[in-house]
Parts: C-alpha cells; sequence; structure tokens
C-alpha cells in the first residue's frame, strides 16, 4: 500500500552503502544470494529457529532491495532480471507459511497457512495478469528514464512493505501466528476486491 513511498526511501537507504563495490556485481548475482539466504528461511522456521529464520529474512529483504539499485546504478536494468526476482519472491513468501504449519503440525495453523497460500495464488494472478494488460495499454506510473519497477504495478492492501511486517511478526510473535496469517489473508483478500473493481472500471 505504501510501496511507492518506501521504494524511494529505501533506495536512499541503500545508496548508503554504495561505495564503489556496486561496479564489481550484477543484479542477478544480487538476486541470487539473495535467493540463497532465503532459502534457508523456511528451513530455520521448520526446525524452531525463529530468531535465526528472521535474521536471514531481514538480510534477504536488504539484499532483495539491492539488486534493483545495482541494475539502475550500472544500467542493466533487464525484463529477466525482473522475472527473476519475483519469481525468487514468490518462492520464498510461499515456503515461509508452509514450513512454519509443518513445524506446529496443528490443524489450526495449517488451515489458516492454507487460506494464506490460497489467497496468495489469486492476488498473484490478479496483480499480474492486470499488469501486463497495464502495460499493453501504455499506463505506466514512473517518468523517470529508468523504470523503479519492471512492469507497472496495480496497487493492493498488501504490498512489499505490509508483507516484511507481518512475516516479521510470523517469526516474531509465533504464538499469534494463525491470527496474523488469517489477517494477511483478509487483507490481501480486501485488496483483490479493490483491485477488481477498479479493473471493472478502467479496462
Amino acid at each position: 500500500m505504501f510501496d511507492d513511498k518506501l521504494r524511494r526511501l529505501k533506495d536512499r537507504l541503500l545508496g548508503i552503502l554504495d561505495r564503489g563495490w556496486i561496479k564489481y556485481l550484477t543484479p542477478n548475482q544480487v538476486t541470487s544470494a539473495a535467493f540463497g539466504v532465503g532459502l534457508g528461511i523456511p528451513v530455520f522456521l521448520y526446525l524452531g529457529y525463529n530468531r535465526t529464520a528472521f535474521g536471514l529474512w531481514i538480510v534477504n529483504r536488504i539484499l532483495d532491495g539491492l539488486d534493483g539499485l545495482v541494475a539502475r546504478k550500472r544500467e542493466m536494468v533487464s525484463d529477466f532480471g525482473g522475472y527473476y526476482d519475483i519469481l525468487t519472491d514468490f518462492i520464498i513468501y510461499g515456503s515461509v507459511p508452509l514450513a512454519i504449519a509443518l513445524r506446529e503440525d496443528s490443524l489450526s495453523v495449517y488451515i489458516a497457512a492454507l487460506l494464506l497460500i490460497t489467497v496468495f495464488y489469486i492476488n498473484g494472478a490478479s496483480w499480474m495478469f492486470l499488469s501486463g494488460i497495464m502495460e499493453k495499454r501504455k499506463r505506466r506510473g514512473v517518468d523517470e528514464s529508468l523504470p523503479i519497477t519492471t512492469l507497472e504495478m496495480p496497487r493492493g492492501l498488501i504490498e512489499g512493505g505490509e508483507t516484511i511486517l507481518f512475516y516479521s511478526l510470523f517469526m516474531l510473535i509465533p504464538d499469534a501466528v494463525v491470527y496474523l496469517m488469517l489477517g494477511m489473508a483478509a487483507l490481501t483478500a480486501a485488496g483483490i476486491i479493490i483491485r477488481f473493481l477498479y479493473a471493472r472500471k478502467s479496462i
């Protein structure tokens, strides 16, 4: 919901890390590093090491933000890079609730995780297909010579910033994970409805 503002703030903050070393990396290398770190998150969650998983989650998110910065600094923005980035993100997003459910082995957690992943699936179809239509109709939302994201992303209630918050809470407050998953699922579902109403009027 606040991703446009957060993305610009993120780039300013991550810009502090730019000390010349960026020229030795490619965006896809940074994405691969983020993905490699991210794969450890569900493993440690399943083993019950929530704080370790949370630490990996923060590193994963920082690296995930850096790949776009590297792409723009080195003028290496590419469609494949955007595709690779979102694909690896979704693998991590799906594996976290699954790992928590397998660890807890509780019917209520299984139901909450299944509902959340199902809503994720619908939400992905909702914004990705609409994004393609918006691109087709030349409805770009930024004016910079280098785009902030590969595709114009239709707005929703749960975006990147809110996902970071909720997933952090999953790991830091495990006793409330059922309520947190249900809350995230409900907000994501509300965003799908809002996006559908927008699409109905606009395309």
